[in-house]
């Protein structure tokens, strides 16, 4: 009895300790995903009574991404911006400087909403620069009730687009309202609300960098990104 109970002990133990090794190497921990500098960059138009949600979410998330953003306030001089609630932003550049030609063009346009986009619309420059960004295919992003700017400006005319429900009735005759939170037509990105910003935000940093990129800043901030585009 003895001698068959003693081997057959080591060899549980044996077995155990083999299966705890196995155990610890399943368990070793994940590389933590890096995003490196890339050469993307971002004009983000900086009118009064801006809507400031929508516009610190795109500027947090897209400096999270490495992707170098300028804000441009829309005056003839650099002065700090009151937005939609009464806070005071300031931008990095006035819009003649941001558009000159050592920058221009940008990857992407991106146009907040807020009473501020009637600013924007009523800017020559800034809807030259939106147009000029438009016929070279790169991105114009806009949120909120921001899209009424294309409206205004007879652009992008039979784009899917989606907006604030305060403006569909200016989108739905000349652009196939889709509805959605976010809608991606080839470089057009249009988003609802401030509640969609977040969405909006890395859905730019997914056509700019990459679907993994979105991802990995998603992860990092704890939200469920969910790609919009198809």
């Amino acid at each position: 009895m003895v001698t068959i109970w003693i081997p057959s002990l080591i060899y549980c133990f044996i077995l155990l300790s083999e299966i705890q090794f196995c155990n610890c190497e399943e368990e070793e921990e994940e590389e933590e995903e890096v995003l490196y500098p890339c050469n993307k960059t971002v004009l983000i138009y900086a009118p009064d009574e801006l809507e400031e949600i929508e516009y610190v979410t795109v500027i947090d998330i897209l400096r999270r991404a490495k992707i170098k953003v300028t804000t441009a306030g829309i005056y003839k001089h650099i002065q700090n911006v009151v937005t939609q609630h009464d806070f005071v932003v300031n931008p990095d550049t006035t819009l003649k400087e941001g558009v000159s030609k050592q920058y221009l063009p940008y990857h992407a346009v991106v146009v907040v909403g807020g009473p501020g986009h009637l600013y924007i619309s009523n800017s020559d420059l800034a809807m030259k620069t939106i147009e000029k960004h438009l016929k070279k295919n790169k991105i114009v992003a806009l949120i909120g009730e921001a899209p009424r700017v294309l409206s205004l400006a007879h652009l992008a005319h039979g784009k899917k687009v989606t907006c604030h429900s305060s403006i569909i009735s200016n989108m739905i005759k000349n652009y196939k309202f889709t509805g959605e939170t976010t809608t991606v037509d080839d470089n057009l990105i249009t988003s609802q609300s401030p509640a969609t910003a977040m969405e909006f935000a890395l859905t730019i940093v997914e056509k700019l960098r990459d679907r993994k990129s979105a991802n990995i800043i998603a992860k990092e901030i704890g939200y469920k990104y969910k790609s919009v585009i198809k």
